[in-house]
């Protein structure tokens, strides 16, 4: 009898140590083959983000994001060792010319392991955006920051779904709208959820946000949006910004997640300076034009200060109208006290109909963005 027990304790011991060995064991690391288009402000701190957080990486989460193509609008390098994401931009000044036929041929055959690499698009590129369906059918997921795709045609939009579908490849673009902000995650969990979209009002320009929380009593608006454009917060060319066409494809982007089969020109955009500014020839002559609307624009701003209201630039959606345009809200308003060049966006809901889901944060900078494309990226490759 003690023979037997004794035995049992052994053996018992035995398991508890194997299971403990097991355990300690560290776990098996799994490479992400990344190709990466565009380096600029969003594709360089990507770079840069994945070679600060390799170790940790492997460390907390055993994978391991390796770097096997970089593709610029000039020059193009390949590797399907990978490619040292400490000398990056160093490699990039000995590589070949830029050839788009080449560079799908090497996404094709690139992949390592029988594993095609997570193709990361962080340009503004049209022809791009246009080429995701082909890669999605190649069972290749794809990370975008480019929002030119989900904004495109309905037709494409779909088709860009039923590829994902057919071949099981991802496609996530989460910083086409609010940057680093959940937005598009939240938006696909409610059309998931079965829920029924009342209303939608959103600030989705940090450039236009900061114009508007800034523009307060003697402040020149001309002179602000120099401001803003010295700062960074707008483009170059500040009309980008002004014009309001990159807020009315995050709405359509916004729209079409809660399941409105919307085209871009079912978007109402309203222009809330001349049309004479935007046709200025040059920069410096759209500042000329602009100065003259500085005394009306002062003057509706005091006029809506004065029934204690703020200006803000709002996208919304409700009772089938979307409209992008300047309005006035109440002290009440959840974007009556936003600040700096924050995003922010509420949503009511059926099952949110009191108090609307509301999501607020920095909706711009390569830092956020570069992260949140980061994510994806690692979401793609562990579905792998």
């Amino acid at each position: 009898m003690k023979r037997a027990i004794v035995s049992m304790i052994l053996m018992a011991l035995f398991s508890v140590s194997s299971f403990v060995s097991a355990e300690m064991q560290p776990a098996e690391i799994k490479p992400i083959h990344v190709f990466v288009i565009g380096t600029g402000t969003v594709g360089g701190t990507l770079l840069d983000q994945i070679e600060a957080s390799r170790e940790k990486m492997k460390k907390e989460f055993a994978i391991d994001i390796r770097v096997v193509g970089i593709v610029t609008s000039r020059v193009m390098c390949f590797n399907p060792q990978g490619i040292s994401t400490k000398d990056w931009r160093r490699t990039l000044e000995h590589s070949p010319k830029v050839s788009w036929n080449k560079v799908i041929d090497q996404l094709v055959v690139i992949g390592v392991g029988g594993k095609a690499p997570v193709f990361v698009d962080c340009t503004s590129s049209q022809l791009i955006a246009d080429s995701y369906a082909d890669i999605l059918d190649l069972g290749i997921s794809v990370v975008a920051a480019n929002k030119k795709a989900n904004s495109g045609s309905m037709e494409y939009y779909k088709k860009l779904k039923h590829s994902c579908n057919t071949t099981g490849a991802r496609f996530f673009y989460d910083t086409n709208v609010g940057a680093g902000l959940p937005i598009i995650t939240t938006l696909q969990g409610i059309q998931r959820s079965g829920d029924e979209i009342i209303k939608v009002e959103a600030i989705l320009s940090g450039a236009l946000s900061y114009l508007f929380n800034s523009f307060q009593k003697d402040v020149v608006f001309s002179e602000l949006v120099a401001d803003a454009q010295l700062k960074g917060y707008t483009e170059p060319d500040p009309r980008d910004d002004l014009g309001g066409m990159d807020v009315k494809r995050k709405l359509l982007i916004v729209l079409r997640e809660l399941g409105l089969p919307l085209e871009l020109n079912d978007i109402e955009l309203r222009p809330f300076i001349p049309k004479f500014c935007f046709d200025a020839p040059t920069v410096a002559d759209f500042y000329t034009q602009l100065k003259i609307c500085d005394l009306a624009l002062a003057d509706c701003r005091d006029k809506i200060e004065a029934k204690k209201k703020r200006l803000r630039y709002i996208a919304s959606f409700e009772n089938g109208k979307a409209l992008v345009a300047l309005q006035a809200v109440c002290e009440d308003h959840p974007f009556y006290a936003l600040s700096g060049n924050d995003n922010i966006i509420a949503i009511t809901t059926k099952y949110y109909s009191k108090n609307p889901i509301v999501i607020r944060g920095p909706g711009a900078g390569a830092e956020v963005t570069a992260a949140k494309v980061l994510d994806g990226i690692v979401r793609a490759g562990i579905k792998q």
